[in-house]
């Protein structure tokens, strides 16, 4: 016989069947000495019956020891309950702090890395160590390699301090032929003054003048950058050529942005359109749309894009997108076909929200990555200098 061994003492059942036998509410519990004939009946109608049926009556033995298992989990969630009501109040005081301070930790994790990211990201200041330079080693480095148009263009850059009695930002400036515009350049998040007399030397060879100014916490400006401080050091830039220079905004002054630049120049020009104030022309090169698009393209080989709200994060948004809108005069967009950090999709995203009418816009998609040719871009710059 097959089971003759669960009825002699020889052999006896197996321990895990004799307990599902048990909730099974069949006891098998050993010799056949000790089983009655409705026991052993019960058995032998088990193991006779379709393999179909024992699985069935395996899927209730499992059920009912899941239950168990959550009825004793049930229990110890309410005996520690009734221990919680029971233990003193300074002790429930220092559990409720300890829960709020891990709380908040946790709360803070996502907080603090997007603001890691971010710094990293879009503002990189005196992390560079060759931002700082003063005006005439530059120029005494500068005049070694420059021919004698670039070399006059070069020692004709003036340093000036914009609002000594606040951060007192400083800028290069080189003054702009009669008739000609001067470019009031919002750098990138990597630039420096020194590109005043390589970048932007093709504009200045064409009469054009330039004002480049450091943000806060760039070169040798002290502050911490961020939108508003930003915003401030270009609105102080902007003051000095209108009152100082006494240029006529509408007329001569062209706001030229790069990169980060491009979002600090919108910023304003919407605090500029809220005073009825209107530059001449508005140039945005490789420029973002929001701070969290770039954020996210910076993170998103580690994390989904829908993991975090990162609006709810970044700390200076630069809405660039939304303030586009509002702006409604002449505006050039440039945008490297391969930026590989401020996709070309961008310029496209801002062109298209503009609120300038299509023929007072215009966007040239350029082969290249997020540093364009400075040649290339001055020839498309002065292309459309001589359509206002």
């Amino acid at each position: 016989m097959a089971f003759r061994g669960f009825y002699h003492h020889e052999l006896e059942p197996p321990k895990p069947l004799v307990s599902a036998m048990n909730d099974f509410s069949v006891n098998v519990v050993g010799p056949r000495s000790f089983a009655t004939h409705k026991e052993r009946q019960s058995t032998a109608a088990f193991f006779k019956a379709p393999l179909g049926v024992r699985f069935g009556q395996a899927d209730t033995i499992a059920e009912t020891i899941e239950q168990k298992i959550e009825k004793k989990r049930q229990r110890s969630i309410k005996a520690r309950t009734a221990d919680w009501f029971k233990a003193p109040q300074w002790l429930k005081e220092w559990r409720t702090l300890g829960e709020k301070i891990t709380t908040g930790f946790f709360s803070l994790l996502p907080a603090s890395f997007f603001r890691w990211i971010e710094r990293k990201t879009i503002f990189v200041g005196n992390n560079l160590s060759d931002v700082k330079i003063s005006l005439e080693d530059y120029k005494a480095v500068a005049n070694k390699s420059a021919n004698s148009t670039e070399k006059k263009i070069i020692n004709s850059i003036q340093e000036v301090h914009l609002d000594p009695k606040g951060v007192n930002s400083l800028a290069w400036h080189v003054k702009a032929k009669p008739g000609k515009p001067t470019f009031l350049v919002s750098m990138g998040n990597t630039g420096s003054l020194k590109n005043l007399g390589t970048y932007y030397l093709p504009l200045m060879k064409e009469g054009c003048g330039v004002l480049m100014y450091e943000y806060p916490g760039y070169g040798s400006t002290h502050g911490i950058p961020s939108q508003d401080t930003c915003t401030h050091a270009a609105r102080k830039a902007f003051d000095y050529l209108a009152t100082e220079q006494k240029l006529t905004p509408k007329s001569d002054i062209v706001l030229y942005g790069c990169s980060l630049g491009g979002a600090v120049s919108l910023q304003l020009v919407d605090a500029l359109a809220k005073e009825s104030i209107q530059p001449k022309a508005l140039i945005l090169e490789s420029t973002l749309t929001r701070t969290a698009d770039v954020v996210q393209h910076a993170i998103k080989q580690w994390l989904p894009s829908w993991l975090f709200p990162l609006h709810k994060f970044v700390q200076s948004p630069f809405p660039s997108i939304d303030v586009i809108k509002n702006y409604t005069g002449k505006l050039l967009i440039l945008h490297g076909t391969y930026d590989n950090l401020m996709d070309n999709s961008m310029g496209a995203e801002l062109y298209a929200e503009a609120g300038t009418h299509e023929t007072q816009k215009k966007f040239v998609p350029m082969v290249g990555y997020h540093n364009l040719d400075n040649n290339k871009t001055s020839e498309e710059i002065l292309k459309f200098i001589k359509t206002l």
